[in-house]
């Protein structure tokens, strides 16, 4: 018998990436499509969000990993959904990884079946 895995996400910490790169460059986009929309320069979010102007420009263009911290952070300050954001990141809190992950869609999924 195998081993059951273990399928906790690791605590978010300020400053390490936990999102796939893949999808960095569009929900970065999304990032500065919102601001742009807003008025706000990267300076003003940065102020607000207690995040760097450099950092949030790389993330915007695709070249830094995010954590679930600085994504919620950042969506207030930008008045969107939150959780919409954490998607299209594709970041998972901890406080929503029992509620996010189904072990039977995820069984059904590493069998090949639909999830």
């Amino acid at each position: 018998s195998t081993p059951p895995i273990n399928l906790a996400v690791p605590p978010a910490r300020r400053g390490r990436p936990t999102a796939s790169t893949k999808h960095l460059p569009a929900a970065g986009a999304l990032l500065r499509s919102r601001r742009e929309a807003l008025g706000l320069s990267l300076g003003q979010v940065a102020r607000v969000s207690g995040y760097t102007a450099g950092h949030l420009c790389a993330v915007e263009n695709g070249n830094a990993g995010v954590t679930a911290d600085l994504v919620v952070t950042v969506a207030r300050s930008l008045a969107l959904d939150a959780a919409e954001l954490l998607c299209a990141f594709r970041v998972v809190p901890e406080a929503a990884a029992e509620a996010f992950f189904d072990v039977d869609r995820m069984r059904a999924a590493l069998a090949g079946g639909a999830s």
